[in-house]
């Protein structure tokens, strides 16, 4: 992933003539985002529109085969790294949060003047139409049996989307509502050492930040991030919260400060 704060110099490095909507937002660039390589090669076709997935499975064999003409997508990495080649190279304007289950694929801010790019690079066909649905969709299912191991199924149902959303909500992040009574008993992972939630119902949003113990007592953590501090399994009337003020729970300890919870609590 890179980073720049003058993201329309640094497009001028690629080295070929690539349509671009920019603009200038307040007083920071904006770049509208740009993918070139397989994604950008199969939108382009005009059956795309009315059908994406079969398109994307009848085009990937020409694209990825023995006789496909490889793409010329050369780059360097953050590190200096020269690479030939790659199958797909994302240019976002500001990164999309990757590095964990939270906020997967999303970005909190786009006016901060920096770039996010990935890249993707393919083994063969067969990796690319093993799982057979698209990337950006939510699919209900991952088969196990032979002969369709590593296949998608249920892409393109709402339901798929509320179930994966339930999980999140109610096992990692541990939120049940009931009524007006609202419960938090956070099952993070332990390298998890902070997290964030937005909750909204009945026109009310109210933000749930999550830190680990540390040597400082809760209550200190709590003044640190002006946060009313909300105990693990403590039920709270969501008719009673209030909106501009985040609760603060308070996990088991692992690796944390009192600077995340005043990080989380500037977040916007």
């Amino acid at each position: 992933m890179f980073r720049t704060n003058r993201p329309l110099p640094a497009m001028s490095r690629l080295r070929r003539e690539i349509p671009l909507a920019s603009g200038v937002v307040s007083v920071a660039n904006f770049v509208n985002n740009a993918s070139m390589g397989l994604y950008g090669k199969i939108v382009q076709s005009p059956e795309y529109r009315d059908a994406k997935r079969q398109t994307a499975i009848e085009m990937l064999p020409d694209l990825l085969g023995p006789d496909a003409t490889p793409l010329d997508l050369r780059f360097h990495g953050p590190d200096g790294e020269a690479h030939p080649t790659a199958h797909v190279i994302l240019v976002s304007n500001k990164p999309y949060q990757l590095r964990s289950l939270a906020g997967m694929g999303t970005r909190e801010r786009i006016d901060l003047g920096a770039l996010g790019i990935v890249t993707i690079r393919i083994s063969s066909a067969g990796d690319a139409s093993r799982y057979r649905v698209e990337p950006y969709v939510m699919a209900g299912d991952t088969y196990s049996a032979a002969p369709y191991v590593g296949r998608g199924g249920w892409s393109w149902y709402t339901g798929s989307a509320a179930w994966m959303h339930r999980a999140a909500i109610e096992s990692l992040f541990g939120v049940a509502q009931h009524g007006d009574e609202l419960v938090v008993r956070p099952c993070l992972p332990s390298a998890w050492g902070q997290a964030e939630l937005r909750l909204t119902r009945a026109g009310k949003s109210a933000r749930v930040l999550f830190v680990r113990a540390t040597d400082a007592s809760p209550e200190v953590l709590a003044a640190a991030a002006s946060a009313r501090l909300l105990g693990v399994g403590e039920v709270v009337r969501w008719s009673t919260l209030d909106g501009a003020v985040p609760l603060l729970v308070v996990m088991n300890a692992s690796a944390s400060s009192q600077g995340a919870a005043t990080e989380l609590a500037n977040a916007s």
